[in-house]
């Protein structure tokens, strides 16, 4: 993420993270937003911001309404 925000100069607060895992808790600490879309409680104790949708039922256009 470090590596992106590098290449096109620009700012932490700049940019956005979706992640729904473990191991994207430290991509959301990357960014100046992040959102965990169904993820697990640490997930989202990470991020700025979570959705959480019944199985089977995601709507992943309930993001724009955040960013």
């Amino acid at each position: 993420m470090e590596l992106i925000i590098k290449e096109h100069g620009l700012k932490k607060e700049e940019c956005a993270f979706v992640g729904d895992g473990k191991n994207d808790i430290f991509l959301a600490k990357e960014v100046g937003l992040s959102i965990a879309f169904n993820g697990p409680k640490e997930l989202q104790e990470a991020c700025t911001h979570s959705i959480n949708q019944e199985d089977g039922h995601e709507d992943f256009t309930e993001i724009l309404k955040i960013i």
